[in-house]
């Protein structure tokens, strides 16, 4: 909101029909409210406010002439007052629950203002209350002043505390005003065709407000519409994705680009990758070649900002011919772009010259671009190694005390402690479970609180089988296959209970 004004600019008195077509707006049936007692009805017209009492059953020959026989009212059924013959609704008065209800629209009336214009948004209320007559409140709460070669301006009105006043907004998004307009005063036209700037306009479909707006604003709007450059046209309405100046002394000038472009832009229907592409070429003070203005193209469709920075690294060391019958070649395998773009930015990643044909193009793309996958995974799990070897020492340091203590061969199995932080890593990876990933583990290896140890198949010692996480007592906290899945439960619980009686026997005999 920008600094608040005592009043908007002047505007003309509100047309004398305004009113009378406000009122049409609003429904034509008021309501009539109704109590029965007996054999007769009391009723209340909202639309003239008078109540009148009649005999709702058909009297006796005698009393037809001294007492009126009025319609039976029902609640929510269709009559007419008696008083005023205004059509109505009946409203049983114990059904009504609400004391007082409004119903509304709004409306927009525009006025020529000289060489300016001016939408002026109004809403018309109807209050009604049971039993009382309906009050209608016209009441106008914005407008919209258009200038020549300037953006719209927007007012509202206000009331705070009993207070009125008018302070000056910001037209909303796309240039759109955020006032309600449900309908227009039909003289509204009338008043554009007075006004110079605007009566050589066309809105076709479009909204008035949202038309004339930019049309009001644009100086070449007209010529831009006439043109059928649909896509510029409609950017000009949004006032959003065009880049214009308004202030420039030629429409090339306006639209930031090369005079000799304008016939090309007509041509394009005033598409907006093509005036984008014309505007950076005019900025950079160059001329783009066809090839240049392919690229362009081909790199605008590709929507993700990562796609677009890939290609663009890719067009570096190629060209767009040879990247599309490359593309061509793979869709064929039924591999495609999302595949191609993974493996370059792999290559990128791991520092490879793109340069290189065999390895902007290979040959077997499916096949190199799973081999990046497994090289890098394995460069960030080396890293990660390394990472957690610095980080936890005293798992190597303990590593010889711990194997004499906790290491035992029976059966089909054995089992041994971790010798350093960088086997624990490879146990999780291999075994896909979070012993590798999570600083817990590490941490209580590390203080002696728990202990990591891989249990083998004595055939296969180097085979991770399962991992076991032991107390310090000696008991087996918990131990997990791979995915955190115990399938040979029934042969490894048995041997890990033999293996801690093993532990406590061995503890015993210590102490003896």
């Amino acid at each position: 909101m920008s600094k608040t004004l005592e009043q908007p600019p002047k505007v003309k008195p509100v047309p004398k029909d305004v009113e009378k077509y406000a009122h049409s707006l609003l429904p034509s049936h008021h309501n009539l409210y109704y109590k029965r007692f007996g054999k007769s009805a009391t009723v209340t017209c909202a639309a003239c406010g008078q109540t009148y009492t009649g005999l709702i059953e058909r009297p006796m020959e005698i009393e037809k002439s001294l007492v009126k026989v009025i319609d039976l009212p029902m609640h929510n059924t269709e009559g007419k007052c008696e008083k005023c013959g205004a059509p109505g609704i009946y409203k049983a008065e114990g059904r009504v629950k609400s004391f007082a209800y409004e119903k509304w629209t709004d409306f927009v009336v525009g006025q020529n203002l000289g060489d300016d214009f001016v939408f002026r948004a109004f809403s018309i209320k109807r209050k009604s209350r049971k039993n009382l007559k309906d009050e209608e409140e016209m009441t106008e709460y914005a407008r919209i002043y258009l200038s020549k070669g300037k953006k719209a301006m927007e007012w509202w009105h206000r009331s705070y505390y009993g207070q009125e006043y008018w302070y000056e907004g910001n037209p909303s998004w796309y240039g759109e005003c955020k006032i309600s307009r449900n309908h227009y005063w039909p003289g509204t036209l009338k008043e554009i065709e007075k006004t110079p700037m605007l009566k050589y306009g066309d809105p076709e479909r479009y909204d008035l407000i949202y038309y004339y707006s930019a049309f009001s604003r644009y100086p070449d709007f007209e010529l831009v519409q006439k043109a059928g450059m649909t896509d510029l046209m409609y950017a000009l309405l949004c006032q959003y994705g065009a880049n214009i100046n308004p202030r420039g002394k030629t429409i090339a000038d306006r639209l930031r680009v090369n005079k000799d472009r304008l016939k090309e832009l007509r041509e394009r229907k005033g598409d907006l990758t093509y005036l984008h592409i014309f505007q950076e070429e005019r900025k950079n003070k160059t001329r783009f070649t066809r090839e240049q203005i392919e690229e362009r193209l081909f790199l605008a469709k590709k929507h993700g900002p990562t796609d677009r920075k890939t290609y663009e690294l890719i067009l570096m060391h190629t060209n767009l011919h040879k990247l599309l019958a490359y593309i061509e070649s793979q869709r064929k395998k039924n591999i495609y772009e999302h595949t191609y773009l993974d493996y370059i930015r792999m290559r990128q990643r791991a520092g490879y010259d793109l340069s290189n044909e065999v390895y902007l193009f290979p040959k077997d793309l499916r096949r190199r671009h799973d081999e990046m996958v497994r090289m890098l995974e394995k460069k960030r799990n080396d890293e990660y190694k390394e990472q957690m070897e610095k980080k936890w020492p005293k798992i190597r340091e303990k590593s010889n005390k711990l194997d004499r203590k906790y290491s035992y061969k029976s059966g089909k199995y054995l089992i041994r402690p971790a010798m350093n932080a960088m086997e624990i890593v490879e146990e999780g990876r291999v075994l896909h479970h979070c012993v590798g990933s999570s600083d817990t583990y590490f941490q209580k290896h590390s203080k002696g609180t728990s202990y990591i140890l891989f249990l083998r198949n004595a055939k296969e010692p180097e085979k991770p089988l399962a991992t076991v996480e032991l107390s310090s007592k000696g008991t087996v906290l918990q131990w997990y296959e791979a995915y955190d899945k115990q399938p040979d439960r029934k042969s490894i619980q048995p041997w890990l209970n033999r293996y801690m009686k093993h532990l406590q026997e061995k503890k015993k005999k210590k102490v003896g």
